[in-house]
């Protein structure tokens, strides 16, 4: 009787695993397009941090005022687009910080950690030694492009992609908030 048991259990257990990937989510890969160069957007399929109803919580604590605003300017200008929700709150892991460094060629980054194909938390990290050289206007749409990031969003990098807000190249980019087809990979990013 008790191999019997033991039988069925296994059974039943891989029966029930071979139903479900390993990786299923309520974002269902098959159904997010990659996008291209070519199409103006780029994206993490499943990449999203947000919660299953779009929501992001963000941490600013330690940040000074200036840069507070532009994270809040950059989190505003995404959640404008109807397709995400960005709201600040100390209970979260998903960290906005500064940092100061000469020789690292950024204004700007996000270094996110995923679990299976979901970023399970993020770090945006802000160049002050860079930033502090540039116009508010400027670092305002870095912002609203680092925050495209933290949903999966991906750098475009052919000069024909400069008038989007996802353009990586910051200093050469000509737009500060997100065009239409930015919004067509946050629709992507956020499935």
């Amino acid at each position: 009787m008790k191999i019997k048991f033991v039988f069925i259990a296994v059974a039943l257990f891989f029966t029930i695993s071979l139903s479900f990937p390993l990786d299923a989510s309520a974002h269902g890969s098959s159904a997010c397009k990659p996008g291209s160069e070519n199409a103006g957007w780029k994206v993490r399929c499943n990449g999203h941090g947000g919660d299953d109803r779009g929501v992001v919580l963000y941490d600013t604590t330690g940040l000074s005022s200036k840069y507070l605003g532009y994270a809040e300017t950059g989190a505003a200008r995404l959640n404008a687009t109807g397709l995400i929700g960005f709201y600040k709150n100390t209970f979260t892991s998903n960290k906005v910080k500064t940092y100061r460094n000469a020789d690292d060629g950024y204004n700007a980054y996000v270094r996110a950690w995923y679990s299976f194909s979901h970023i399970t938390k993020w770090e945006m990290n802000f160049n002050t030694y860079a930033m502090n050289n540039r116009t508010d206007a400027a670092n305002r749409g870095t912002a609203t492009h680092e925050f495209g990031h933290t949903v999966g969003m991906l750098d475009l990098y052919n000069s024909t992609n400069k008038n989007k807000i996802l353009y990586g190249y910051g200093n050469t980019r000509t737009v500060t908030t997100p065009q239409a087809a930015d919004k067509t990979g946050m629709k992507e990013a956020t499935k």
